[in-house]
């Protein structure tokens, strides 16, 4: 093989990891998009479900409470002969 066509063989097989060099790139990129999109919904779901958790600890609570107010609740004035 002449030293032109060593030289031609091997610019020819530089491009060509040049190109794989560039879709392995634009994959990363890719990746990194799709991952920051996941964390995001990730975040969103753990913000709903913490939301959720605590309106259903409130609902709880404010039950509880109204038990509570309920319980003591004073007697009217004519149940004391007032």
């Amino acid at each position: 093989m002449s030293v032109n066509q060593e030289i031609w063989k091997w610019y020819h097989r530089r491009l060509e990891l040049q190109a794989e060099l560039e879709v392995a790139r634009a994959k990363a990129v890719e990746a990194a998009r799709e991952r920051k999109v996941l964390e995001k919904l990730e975040e969103k779901q753990l913000q709903e479900h913490q939301l959720k958790s605590y309106r259903e600890e409130q609902g709880f609570m404010d039950e509880l409470a109204n038990r509570a107010v309920n319980s003591m609740a004073l007697p009217s004035p004519s149940a004391n002969g007032l």
